[in-house]
């Protein structure tokens, strides 16, 4: 259950429920009269053609249904909902007209009665249904189009459909939580040398809040950078919090559920989130070179502008992609980033508003090594990542972390 459709809320989809399980329940009677009244042997044409039928127009009946249940935004249902009453309509009155002199030998009254239970029966378990969700789950009233809705925070924010941003992105701030509403924070440094006052500082206020909510401390490191690491360095950030008492739940070290805890270690799932952004048309192959990029920066210099990606590798199109990858070229992967604001609230700097007008930024360099972007928002999204708690030099990154979850 997505929004709510009480019934004296939404009398009008609440009955629609009912309308469409009264259909299916009189599909399930023609199977009946075929069967078992009319004797259709199973190898019967009719009875193969009614399975074909059933199987393909089945799915995308049910997913129309339940848009038009679940979205109160869509004020009618689609096309193939209704070819689907229709048909079992049609095959309702075929079964009827030729079967009505065996219908005194199966006692009509029954049928009737079948029927009559099954939708008392659906109507008690919809009812209970959202009674309980209501009950006992997590809710909270969005507003969708003037209407006060009640949000199930802990349904899927995949399968909300066509709700809106406000209704997702509270399922979203919900689900990245633990079930139990566990506080997980996470102390991320680079292993690029001796952790240093300020890097201490940001672990130790992620300490204090995850022990002052009783939740989880982790240590990730960020050693995607290769060519600034130090041999050693992890060890070295280890020892550091040890001599300090700011002892991690989780880490490298320690292990835990939501590991491995070095983003060298986890470039497999960097890769599958760059092919599903590829995949979903948010993400593109850039092969722009070297010197191409030095160029535009030079140019930016030029004219007193901060250098960024003209996105010009945006709109190849598939075949040239195609053609570049059979021969060879290198490429690095970047984040589709629409020029839009993009609001959000800083529990330190209150509500802020930031404008995405940069370029297209890198998700995954040609080393296949990923950007700390791709990085950090995938990792705080597979670790539960309750809070954040970092520098406020990360702040201009917000907008892009927050377009690429």
């Amino acid at each position: 259950m997505k929004v709510d459709w009480y019934n004296n809320c939404a009398l009008r989809r609440t009955l629609a429920i009912y309308g469409f399980v009264l259909i299916w329940l009189i599909t399930e009677l023609n199977t009946f009269f075929l069967k078992h009244i009319f004797a259709v042997d199973t190898s019967h044409p009719l009875v193969f053609s009614r399975i074909f039928l059933l199987a393909f127009i089945s799915a995308p009946t049910i997913r129309q249904f339940y848009l038009f249940a679940t979205d109160p935004r869509i004020k009618r249902m689609g096309m193939q909902s209704w070819v689907y009453v229709a048909i079992c309509t049609l095959e309702a009155s075929i079964c009827i007209k030729f079967g009505r002199p065996q219908l005194p030998r199966v006692k009509l009254t029954l049928i009737v009665s079948w029927i009559c239970f099954m939708a008392v029966g659906t109507f008690a378990s919809v009812w209970m249904s959202v009674w309980w969700v209501k009950t006992f789950t997590k809710t909270k009233k969005v507003n969708i189009n003037g209407c006060l809705r009640d949000c199930y925070l802990d349904s899927s924010h995949e399968n909300l459909g066509t709700l809106t941003d406000e209704l997702v992105n509270f399922t979203r701030s919900f689900c990245c939580k633990q079930t139990c509403d566990e506080v997980r924070v996470r102390f991320a440094p680079s292993p690029t040398g001796n952790l240093h006052l300020g890097g201490l500082r940001t672990a130790l206020y992620n300490f204090l809040f995850a022990r002052s909510q009783g939740g989880k401390f982790i240590l990730r490191i960020e050693d995607t950078d290769q060519q600034r690491l130090v041999p050693g360095a992890v060890q070295q950030i280890e020892a550091t919090l040890d001599r300090y008492k700011l002892f991690r739940d989780e880490g490298p070290s320690n292990s835990g559920k939501f590991g491995p805890y070095l983003q060298s270690e986890r470039k497999a799932v960097y890769r599958d989130a760059v092919e599903q952004l590829i995949d979903s048309g948010n993400a593109y192959r850039c092969f722009c070179t070297k010197t191409r990029l030095d160029m535009l920066r030079r140019e930016a210099a030029r004219r007193h502008e901060v250098p960024k990606y003209d996105n010009h590798c945006r709109g190849l199109t598939y075949e040239e992609v195609k053609r570049r990858l059979e021969n060879g070229e290198n490429y690095a992967i970047r984040f589709k980033l629409e020029r839009k604001e993009v609001c959000f609230e800083d529990q330190i700097f209150g509500e802020i508003t930031q404008n995405s007008n940069e370029g297209d930024f890198i998700l995954m360099k040609t080393d296949s090594f990923p950007t700390y972007h791709l990085a950090n928002v995938v990792d705080d999204h597979q670790m539960r990542i309750s809070h954040v708690i970092r520098g406020s030099e990360w702040l201009t990154s917000v907008s892009k972390h927050i377009q690429l979850y």
